[in-house]
């Protein structure tokens, strides 16, 4: 349960901190750049963080949880689940905030947000590489 609500916080920060890091990158006057980035960050939590709860807790957790029961608990196996939500998540903000437009960009990074998601769900929750008997 910790794993999962610390998940949904960590996941949308640290799409915030690839905004950062590529808003310094891009070599721009940085004071505009972190202004921007602040800005967003506003929108990215409010819409992020509802999203990722949802899909955490309406398909990851239930995909990981018959993980477990199967014995296949192991993090490749849970950013594989991570990846079916985070397309949940992108069908869920097509339809609330795009009129169910569903494009490849929002997919691909549904995808990439859910992979992410996996990775960090596996890290706080402890889960390793081998299977355990």
């Amino acid at each position: 349960m910790v794993a999962g609500l610390a998940t949904s916080v960590l996941t949308p920060l640290g799409y915030l901190l690839y905004l950062a890091a590529f808003a310094l990158a891009a070599g721009n006057d940085p004071r505009a750049d972190v202004i921007r980035v602040i800005q967003s960050s506003a929108f990215v939590m409010y819409i992020g963080v509802p999203v990722s709860l949802f899909s955490m807790f309406v398909v990851g957790w239930p995909l990981v949880y018959k993980l477990e029961r199967m014995g296949w608990l192991i993090w490749p196996a849970v950013c594989g689940v991570a990846i079916i939500a985070g397309l949940a998540g992108a069908l869920a903000m097509a339809v609330a905030f795009f009129s169910g437009s569903l494009d490849g960009e929002l997919l691909a990074f549904g995808s990439v947000m859910g992979c992410v998601a996996g990775v960090v769900f596996s890290l706080v929750a402890g889960i390793g590489w081998k299977r355990r008997c």
